[in-house]
Parts: C-alpha cells; sequence; structure tokens
C-alpha cells in the first residue's frame, strides 16, 4: 500500500531548475522538466524505446550524503542495471549555478515502463525522478513513500521481481 507523498515546494522549484544530462556515444542530451527534447524523442526511437528513465541512487529521500557515499550508492545502481541487462548511460543532474546542490551522478535508463521505473526509484528511495516519453514533455515523477519504510539493505536484490537497487553499506 502507498500513500501520496507531499513534495517540499523548494525542492520542486529545484527539480525543475536542474538539467539533466547523459551522454549518449559522443552526443550528450539534456533534459529538462516541462520541456520537449526532439533530439532525445529521436535517440529514444533509435534505441528502439518510446520512453526512458533519469534515475539515481545518490542522496536518499532528499538527504544529502558525501561524495563517497553516493558513489558507491551510484556503483550499486548499475552494477544491478547491468545484472538485470538494462540498457542505461551515465548522466547527470546539474543545478543551476549559485544552487546549493551539488551535481547529483544517474542514468539515463530507456526502455522501462513507468511502473518498473518508480519501483526503482521508490527502492533507491528517492522523492522523485524524471520520466521522459516520445512526443510529450518530460516530467518530474513523484515517488509514492512506503506505508512502511524499511531500513537500507546491503547488496541487490536479483531473481523475480527485482527491480529495487539499493546501496552497498559503508565499508
Amino acid at each position: 500500500m502507498t500513500e501520496a507523498r507531499p513534495l517540499d515546494p523548494a525542492l520542486r522549484a529545484a527539480w525543475e531548475a536542474t538539467e539533466y544530462r547523459f551522454a549518449a556515444g559522443e552526443q550528450v542530451h539534456t533534459l529538462r522538466i516541462g520541456h520537449s527534447h526532439a533530439d532525445v524523442d529521436a535517440w529514444l526511437a533509435a534505441q528502439g524505446a518510446q520512453a526512458g528513465a533519469f534515475l539515481s541512487n545518490a542522496n536518499p529521500r532528499g538527504e544529502r550524503l558525501d561524495e563517497r557515499a553516493n558513489a558507491r550508492r551510484t556503483a550499486a545502481l548499475q552494477r544491478w542495471l547491468l545484472k538485470q541487462g538494462l540498457a542505461h548511460w551515465p548522466g547527470l543532474g546539474v543545478p543551476p549555478a549559485g544552487s546549493d546542490w551539488e551535481a547529483e551522478p544517474s542514468f539515463f535508463v530507456p526502455g522501462l515502463d513507468l511502473e518498473r521505473a518508480t519501483g526503482i526509484a521508490r527502492y533507491c528511495e528517492q522523492l522523485g525522478f524524471v520520466w521522459h516519453q516520445v512526443g510529450q514533455r518530460s516530467e518530474l515523477r513523484v515517488v509514492p513513500a512506503p506505508v512502511e519504510p524499511g531500513p537500507v539493505q546491503a547488496g541487490l536484490p536479483t531473481g523475480a521481481g527485482a527491480e529495487k537497487p539499493r546501496s552497498p553499506p559503508d565499508a
């Protein structure tokens, strides 16, 4: 069971001001919430996909972690994406100049459906993620909160329904 998660207006504004960049070969694509992106549409079509999600495992629940902790969480997400056979491209959520937020490591994952993208973001303890569908404007998708949030688990689940990457423990 999930319930709606209230979203801090300042956090929403920060997400909307951020540029979500991902590198596909030598081409860098930029997504902005509320904007259309013909270049990303064409790239997705070339990948045989109709949509993609810009996903992160950094700064869970909107709480800032240090660079080392975010790097471990990002590596865990990438290992999981590879294990699942999901194509993904490295990305960075780049806040505007003067922001007190740091750029956030992420991945653009084409070909996911919205439910699976939401499940991954939820398991990564993210408050939201950027969703882009061909022919549509990129949008911020707020992730439903679990009724009873659980502790962060070490490693990544595998097997049926394994769509929720977690970070490894501090070591």
